[in-house]
């Protein structure tokens, strides 16, 4: 049986120290020779590709945006976008507040049409708390604060149901490993035979699952069993 391994992106497997980077890439090339590997993310498809691209690291499959969007290498397979009306809405209150934005793979101040699957709204001086909370009691999306931005995705869409959705496309039976260090990888790591980072966000202090200080541990962990 196949080994499918999902992993993070930031403060997972790309680290600050390039040390470590390379080593999590050499345990991702010998993992991927046999295994399946996916990276997913909440940044965009073109955020992250460049990176990839850069330090040329390897993957079978990439989900970005926590799962709104799936690629197999550059083909697109599945996009959840955000309802119309959802998007009617977030248009409105982000002209209210003024606040600072990206659609997709856009920059600011870009026209929000209908075909969008993810909205961020940058963490400054401008997003407040009002601004957060309308925002949830007037939509039904998913949603969530990263270091840098208030993330904003339709009501199906997380990392959990991401493993889902390529579990399917897939079509075979699989082993699936999963890792993280934030709160929009709980879900994936609670679900599925999860493990965390030990430097993590404190909402995932409550898993009582493995910690790892380096991604490639986990990898060399999960390459040993059967």
């Amino acid at each position: 049986m196949k080994k499918v391994l999902f992993s993070d992106f930031d403060n997972t497997l790309f680290v600050e120290d390039e040390e470590v980077v390379d080593k999590n890439i050499e345990a991702i090339n010998h993992f991927i020779l046999d295994n399946i590997f996916v990276i997913i993310t909440g940044r965009t498809y073109k955020s992250v590709k460049r990176v990839l691209d850069l330090y040329s690291i390897k993957y079978t499959y990439l989900i970005c945006k926590n799962g709104a969007e799936i690629y197999d290498k550059d083909k697109l397979l599945l996009k959840k976008n955000l309802k119309k009306e959802d998007i009617e809405t977030i248009k409105e209150i982000i002209a209210k507040y003024n606040v600072g934005y990206s659609v997709d793979d856009f920059a600011d101040e870009r026209f929000i049409g209908d075909d969008v699957s993810s909205i961020f709204i940058r963490r400054d001086y401008r997003l407040n708390s009002d601004c957060i909370k309308e925002i949830r009691e007037r939509t039904t999306t998913y949603n969530y604060l990263s270091p840098h931005w208030f993330n904003i995705v339709a009501e199906n869409v997380n990392k959990a149901l991401a493993v889902e959705d390529l579990k399917r496309i897939i079509g075979e039976e699989v082993k699936i490993y999963t890792i993280g260090d934030a709160i929009n990888d709980k879900e994936m790591i609670k679900n599925y035979n999860g493990a965390k980072m030990k430097v993590h966000e404190s909402y995932l202090d409550d898993l009582d699952v493995p910690a790892y200080e380096y991604f490639y541990q986990y990898v060399e962990q999960i390459l040993k069993e059967d």
